[in-house]
């Protein structure tokens, strides 16, 4: 065992080397089509030089960048990648390396598939991705990779467990291969899925581990400051939210209009909870209007059922009645309004029938957990993985 776990790792180590010396030969060809050079302006001999490991690297480097704009496209090349990584030569890099560009090409694959809504294509592709790393040992980043990419895709399903533990081994993995970035990363999406799994406690003390891990340079500090509050407000704690919002508010000055919009948000649900509901008023108003330009439709019903709250608490149920009356539109426009449409009739007949502050807190708090249950992955607010 000792001889071929010594084997392996020779085996793994000439496998890199091949594949420094072909980045090398490749890097001008790569420069000239992130440069804009199209494929049919390569010569035979730069896409021969380009036709290897270096290849597959390339395609899911621009199939990653399309996450965004085109998600179409990205699948293609994902796709793509997949098929040049089929072909590699096992003489060349070894059959580790190689199965590590194949699970590496078939995890991207689906997640390319689950950023295009195709979630029965991309449970597919990772399972074709566990396969390959059932047969060969993987690198721990290729595992750290593979399992954050799973973890995004059972989130988006709402398997909460399965997401917990697969970032939790990348985070291992990520640790083990000392890829800061990639910890960070992790930690951030490891907290925020507790939050979903209203684990809010402990998604509070993985946002502390993160921030302990944060590098002063890290691109990764609002997200992480800004939900750390949140979630500190889910717990109750909103002196402490507060007061975490008021020592970084360049943070936010930097930041684009969705997340200013989210601060304002944040700090309307921190007045709320400090009972400062004129505050609270002013801030949620301001919150749920700039959603709605900006065509954040569902945001702008979340911020809604907080302005309820808020309303209730004032004794102000025409204006309740009214947000409901908005949020069954907003709903219908989303495609969420046969589910929640009994439970919005509800807190609207309990306000008409002037039911106790009490028994509308405790409806809109309940559509305020079965929202997100009701809105599809196709909704998600950012794909960020």
């Amino acid at each position: 065992m000792a001889h071929r776990d010594v084997g392996s790792r020779e085996a793994r180590v000439r496998g890199m080397l091949a594949l420094a010396k072909d980045r090398a030969r490749a890097e001008p060809v790569l420069a000239r089509l992130r440069a804009g050079a199209c494929w049919d302006d390569l010569s035979l001999r730069e896409r021969l030089t380009l036709a290897r490991g270096p290849l597959v690297e390339y395609l899911l480097e621009t199939s990653y960048g399309l996450r965004f704009e085109d998600p179409d496209r990205m699948v293609d090349l994902a796709k793509a990648a997949c098929a040049v990584a089929d072909r590699l030569d096992r003489r060349r890099y070894g059959r580790q390396l190689v199965a590590d560009f194949r699970a590496r090409g078939l995890g991207e694959l689906g997640n390319a598939h689950r950023v295009a809504d195709d979630f029965e294509a991309a449970g597919q592709a990772f399972g074709r991705a566990q396969e390959v790393a059932g047969e060969e040992t993987l690198s721990a980043a290729v595992l750290a990779r593979l399992s954050e990419l799973m973890a995004s895709y059972c989130a988006d399903l709402r398997r909460f467990p399965e997401a917990i533990s697969l970032l939790e081994q990348a985070r291992d993995s990520y640790a083990e291969c000392s890829d800061q970035k990639g910890l960070e990363r992790v930690l951030l999406k490891l907290a925020h899925t507790l939050g979903l799994a209203n684990e809010p406690e402990r998604a509070v003390i993985t946002y502390l581990s993160a921030l302990r891990e944060m590098r002063p340079e890290s691109t990764s500090w609002l997200p992480l400051i800004h939900g750390l509050a949140t979630y500190l407000v889910e717990c109750g704690f909103y002196d402490l939210a507060d007061s975490l919002l008021r020592r970084h508010p360049r943070l936010y000055r930097r930041a684009g209009k969705l997340f200013q919009y989210r601060l304002f948000w944040l700090k309307g649900r921190i007045a709320a909870g400090l009972h400062d509901y004129g505050k609270a008023e002013g801030l949620l108003q301001t919150a749920r209007l700039v959603f709605l330009r900006a065509n954040q439709t569902y945001d702008s019903a979340l911020v809604a059922l907080d302005l309820a709250a808020v309303y209730v608490r004032l004794g102000r149920r025409k204006e309740v009645i009214l947000l409901v009356d908005q949020m069954l539109r907003a709903f219908q426009s989303l495609g969420i309004a046969r589910e929640s449409y009994a439970s919005l009739v509800l807190l609207r007949r309990s306000c008409e029938e002037n039911r106790s502050g009490e028994v509308l807190g405790i409806q809109i708090e309940a559509l305020a957990k079965l929202l997100p249950e009701l809105a599809s992955p196709s909704r998600r607010k950012a794909r960020d993985d």
